[in-house]
């Protein structure tokens, strides 16, 4: 059984342990961290339990999903003979031990993880030796069985994961430049403080929450989420019923339902009850643990009210205002992938592409050169053979850094009938990307590329698009960042697009202005320019949709332009780019992108070169 640390401080240390551990699997934690999570297993023997379990857990699930587990396993075997970490190796040469064996996203590089564990359980050996030695002189061996050491490993899930964060819809969250990815699980006891935007978790007990900011959200236990204030929405399967959330003035037990509720920060409330049955009990303070008896059971469709103070605290109204006063909750999709214990899912839903092959133009594994010797300072025509998109380099300008893709939804197809838009053209080949699956985050980057150089001055951009299956609520945008992570937002940087429908542009989350209105299955062509207007750092983006090639008007559709003081990063220079989509785009839903260039100048960019 794995125990918590004793002493005054034992349930801060826990916290900061499993936090630092969270970071670990994610390849993020910096030196510091690493420090920290050394001198932590080195002084507590139930944190080094703890840690053993939480590997052996992590890789029991990668195991479990994994569709190479002989080649993988010999591959760990050979890595555990071959180990050569003593028992004075610390968190920094654990690390190193892992490397960056792959620059594929965490969630769907099972090799790195599986050969990793080697290292660790070489680790973990030394500090069963160490503590062994210390608390026995005459040593008597014992075994635990198998199946019991995965009974307690279960358990230790159970205890610690209180929920997963499934996706966001441009969401910031309290804190300086703070960005949580995809996937993160979260411990008992964080706090999330959402200023904005919208954050999608499903919990250990397999229900589903949605949060709008400004909220915030704290992970009371595994069946019960506190609301300090904001707005929710939830769908609880009957399976996990006894699922709740609770405010200072409410406790919403829920007999497996679907409901929203909105709370203020002085504790005044409303639940829209959409259907199903829950129990409310209010007055006292439910979030510090001093309810009171009153209680009554709703069913829905009602909404109700919930007064912090006064004798008639609650109010049954006749109807309820509907789920479309609040964001989409989990799907059944999404919740069933969370529970597989791996999220997003890796290569659990295929999707099938129409490529068709032509080996008259290029030979599999062929570098894409259409622009060499071009005056662009970036620029790529995806004239990619077959699947050979991820990890390829070609293009101009991008030197070694190569396109990281989500393969799922990402695919460069021959092209009977090149893009052509206002005149320029793309090539025989185009990028295409594919509409959201269900059991995916609702918005995510399918593809993303570091450049060789960041861009640090005004510049220029464009790209030829076309979008089959195009509606009102369909989404996607070509991002600039300094962040290179499929798993991130990047609602916070600049972004050119289509949202609701229309082309926009934004700078900020909250701020997206509208150009016009695309037509589906029309090709169109984009230009952008992103410049630094009496600022040291990029503050303006303007837009130019289909513009005429002929026409000496060089006026923009669109601009946006950050004035005065904005709490959302700004930057001096981009070093990343890359593509997102999704909201509310189908499963067979196309969008097709070619010609993305990046220039000095309008002419440049704007031109068939």
């Amino acid at each position: 059984m794995s125990h918590s640390p004793s002493g005054p401080n034992a349930s801060d240390e826990l916290l900061e342990f499993r936090k630092l551990f969270s970071l670990m699997l994610e390849n993020k934690l910096s030196s510091g961290d690493e420090s920290r999570l050394n001198e932590l297993l080195q002084a507590s023997p139930e944190l080094r339990e703890e840690f053993a379990d939480q590997i052996q857990l992590d890789q029991m699930l990668v195991w479990s999903f994994s569709e190479h587990d002989v080649d993988y396993a010999e591959l760990l075997l050979s890595d555990v003979a071959g180990s050569d970490l003593g028992c004075q190796s610390d968190a920094l040469s654990l690390r190193e031990k892992l490397g960056d064996r792959s620059n594929s996203r965490r969630r769907s590089n099972s090799l790195r993880r599986l050969i990793g564990v080697g290292a660790l359980l070489s680790l973990l050996l030394c500090f069963i030796v160490v503590s062994f030695v210390e608390t026995s002189s005459d040593p008597v061996v014992q075994q635990t069985p198998v199946a019991e050491v995965q009974v307690k490993t279960a358990n230790a899930l159970n205890q610690k994961y209180a929920a997963v964060l499934l996706d966001t819809e441009d969401a910031v969250w309290d804190g300086d430049d703070v960005e949580l990815p995809f996937g993160k699980h979260l411990f008992l006891g964080e706090r999330l403080s959402l200023k904005s935007g919208i954050a999608r978790l499903a919990f250990a007990n397999g229900a589903g929450v949605v949060l709008e900011g400004p909220a915030e959200l704290e992970l009371c236990s595994l069946e019960q989420a506190c609301l300090n204030f904001g707005k929710l929405a939830a769908v609880v399967p009957e399976a996990a019923k006894n699922f709740s959330v609770s405010s200072k003035s409410i406790l919403i037990k829920d007999l497996g339902t679907r409901y929203g509720a909105t709370v203020n920060p002085d504790g005044d409330a409303h639940v829209d009850v959409f259907e199903g049955e829950v129990t409310l009990e209010a007055g006292g303070d439910h979030n510090s643990g001093h309810p009171s008896s009153d209680a009554v059971k709703v069913k829905g469709p009602r909404r109700i009210h919930i007064s912090n103070t006064g004798d008639s605290r609650i109010t049954v109204g006749s109807s309820s205002s509907g789920p479309d006063e609040y964001p989409d909750v989990p799907n059944r999709e999404q919740l069933a992938a969370a529970k597989s214990g791996v999220y997003p899912p890796v290569d659990n839903y295929s999707i099938q592409k129409d490529l068709t092959l032509n080996h008259r133009h290029h030979s599999l594994g062929q570098r894409n050169e259409d622009f060499v010797g071009s005056p662009f300072l970036y620029a790529d025509q995806f004239n990619y053979f077959g699947l050979a998109l991820d990890n390829f380099r070609g293009g101009w300008g991008f030197g070694p850094h190569a396109w990281e893709i989500d393969r799922n939804f990402v695919n460069c197809k021959y092209m009977e009938s090149p893009l052509l838009a206002c005149g320029v053209s793309g090539g025989d080949y185009s990028l295409e990307l594919s509409g959201r699956h269900p059991a995916y985050p609702a918005v995510a980057t399918r593809l993303s590329r570091k450049l060789i150089n960041p861009l640090n001055e005004e510049f220029f951009f464009s790209f030829i698009g076309k979008y089959d299956g195009l509606d009102e609520d369909d989404f996607f945008s070509l991002w600039f960042d300094n962040r290179h992570r499929l798993d991130d937002s990047h609602a916070r940087c600049p972004n050119v697009g289509i949202k609701n429908g229309t082309f926009f542009v934004r700078l900020e989350h909250d701020f997206p202005e509208y150009g016009s209105i695309p037509v589906n299955g029309e090709s169109f062509f984009i230009v952008g320019k992103l410049s630094k207007a009496n600022s040291r750092k990029f503050n303006q983006l303007s837009l130019w949709c289909n513009p005429d090639p002929l026409s000496a008007n060089r006026e923009a559709d669109v601009v946006v332009e950050l004035k005065g003081f904005t709490d959302g990063p700004q930057f001096e220079s981009v070093s990343v780019l890359g593509i997102r989509m999704g909201s509310y785009t189908e499963q067979d839903d196309r969008f097709l992108v070619d010609r993305l260039v990046i220039g000095t100048s309008y002419e440049q960019v704007a031109e068939q070169n």
